[in-house]
């Protein structure tokens, strides 16, 4: 509704339009248009921590800002590279494998008092048909617990195919108790990580086979980079990887995030420019 002021003498009569006085009451109703399911399932989840990953700086005026523009009829490879191993890395390693991996960790008994309830459930539905309208929103309630923990849920989906190249991930890798997993791993560090090749992979299977013990790693990271460094005779690498940053040198933050190398603060710590896609 809206109240204004009476009117004065010789102003406009009731019948004719006039202004509120800037005076107006709004009557809201507020009308929820999610259901009941929705917000359980919502508040069934804890947020993820939020992680500091640097300051994003944004340029205020895009125009202005100086752009290395390719000639028109000429390809900008790197540009094209930098598409197709982005999209490998979203696509293949953290939706494919993770998915293959979740359901390898079922099925191949790594954990008893998770595979072992499902047998049974599921078991149950082959006989009794009508339990599966029980047991498979069960299964789905189950998994987005399971998901709430990143121990767990790094551990069900991360192998020698999308493990990160860190200590977290090397323990993931070897958890599988696979020589052939922590040779996909090792693999990966030299192609991705020490920019070579590998010459002989049956010496490099030889070499995974001794980086882990009973599901635990025998080594770090970093002393597997420089094992494989010194293996001439089963690894190719180039020389210039062992040069410092240099400012203006694009890099990868976490395998994933893109950037550019600005400047240096000491103690092994630098400024990086995230790329930011148009």
């Amino acid at each position: 509704g809206a109240c204004s002021k009476p009117p004065k003498e010789g102003a406009a009569t009731p019948d004719q339009p006039r202004a509120n006085a800037g005076e107006l009451f709004v009557v809201l109703r507020l009308t929820k248009l999610v259901g009941a399911l929705d917000a359980a399932l919502a508040l069934a989840l804890e947020p993820p921590k939020p992680h500091f990953l640097g300051l994003l700086e944004v340029e205020k005026d895009p125009k202005k800002a100086p752009k290395k523009e390719t000639p028109k009829g000429e390809l900008d490879l790197q540009k094209c590279m930098d598409t197709f191993v982005d999209t490998k890395l979203r696509l293949f390693e953290d939706f494919v494998c993770c998915i293959l991996y979740y359901l390898r960790y079922v099925g191949s008994w790594r954990s008893l008092w998770l595979t072992l309830p499902l047998f049974l459930a599921y078991s149950a539905c082959c006989v009794y048909d009508y339990l599966c309208t029980v047991v498979l929103p069960a299964t789905l309630v189950m998994v987005l617990l399971l998901n709430t923990s990143d121990t767990l849920r790094r551990r069900m989906t991360r192998g020698g195919w999308n493990a990160m190249m860190t200590n977290d991930g090397l323990r993931c890798t070897a958890a599988w108790r696979s020589t052939s997993e922590m040779t996909r791993y090792l693999k990966r560090l030299v192609e991705n990580d020490l920019n070579g090749t590998v010459t002989d992979k049956v010496k490099l299977r030889e070499f995974a086979a001794s980086c882990f013990r009973d599901g635990v790693p025998s080594s770090t990271v970093e002393e597997l980079r420089e094992l494989l460094r010194h293996m001439r005779d089963t690894v190719s690498v180039d020389s210039w990887h062992e040069a410092a940053i240099a400012v203006g040198d694009r890099v990868m933050v976490d395998e994933r995030q893109r950037a550019t190398v600005t400047s240096f603060v000491g103690d092994g710590r630098l400024y990086v420019v995230y790329d930011v896609d148009e």
